[in-house]
């Protein structure tokens, strides 16, 4: 979590960068069925996207570094994920030494979870490796809290 208590927001940035609106608006045949006030309503809304994303680039942030946060350095395989949606689940879960690692996004922080045994100094290397990268997207201090 943000030592400064401040939500992350990874989702919406996650969101933002992948730029579903844009691609509505370039993909959708119901465009042009649209009326003119739902019409315009989208587009200024893909304006205000374009506009976001050019931001969160401008500190360094792209759609590639938010996915490597779930890609720890350490061996390991993502885990196919039905109930996502493209890029945008609020759950990921690789595979470390035949064990699940669920990252699940709780708004403020992000949760951690290990489903199965996996040696200490592997798990403390997970949440490092989080940690830090989390750190450099959030460009304040991020803490480590263990659940009670």
């Amino acid at each position: 979590h943000r030592a400064d208590g401040r939500p992350l927001g990874l989702w919406m940035m996650s969101f933002t960068l992948s730029n579903p609106l844009k691609q509505l608006c370039v993909q959708s045949h119901e465009l042009p069925a649209l009326d003119e006030k739902a019409r315009n309503a989208l587009q200024d809304a893909v304006g205000k996207n374009e506009i976001e994303v050019r931001e969160l680039e401008a500190r360094g942030i792209s759609l590639q570094l938010m996915q490597s946060l779930y890609r720890p350095n350490l061996p390991h395989s993502p885990v196919e994920e039905s109930e996502a949606f493209g890029n945008l689940s609020k759950v990921r879960r690789i595979m470390v030494n035949e064990v699940v690692v669920r990252y699940a996004d709780e708004f403020d922080y992000i949760q951690l979870v290990v489903e199965g045994d996996l040696p200490a100094a592997k798990v403390d290397q997970l949440a490092e490796d989080f940690r830090a990268k989390l750190e450099g997207i959030q460009g304040v201090p991020c803490q480590i809290s263990e659940a009670s």
